[in-house]
């Protein structure tokens, strides 16, 4: 995946490898948690393409794990008001519910 970034930063591909890089770092225990990478990458991979909900539902995941209840808050709010996403079917069957669910969970 790095190899994808390297070669084509822009590219939708190494957007989307940037976050699941981001979930690997993410979901793992200690020592293999890496939470100040996965935010990097996502805010990153928000930043190239603002509509993907993905990057928004696993940016608003890596805030929360950080105890940043505010900005997952705030993020998934603008995942939710996404009104072209990249993806149409995924928004639709598994970003925005996820989104509500954590939404719900952190009000």
């Amino acid at each position: 995946m790095n190899q994808c970034i390297e070669l084509a930063p822009n590219d939708r591909f190494a957007i989307l490898a940037r976050v699941i890089l981001a979930v690997l770092y993410t979901e793992p225990p200690w020592p293999l948690r890496n939470l100040r990478e996965a935010d990097k990458l996502t805010a990153k991979a928000v930043s190239l393409d603002p509509n993907l909900t993905l990057a928004s539902v696993k940016r608003a995941k890596v805030h929360i794990k950080n105890g940043d209840n505010p900005l997952a808050q705030k993020e998934l709010e603008r995942c939710l008001h996404i009104k072209n996403p990249t993806y149409v079917w995924d928004s639709e069957l598994y970003d925005w519910p996820e989104a509500k669910k954590l939404l719900a969970q952190i009000q």
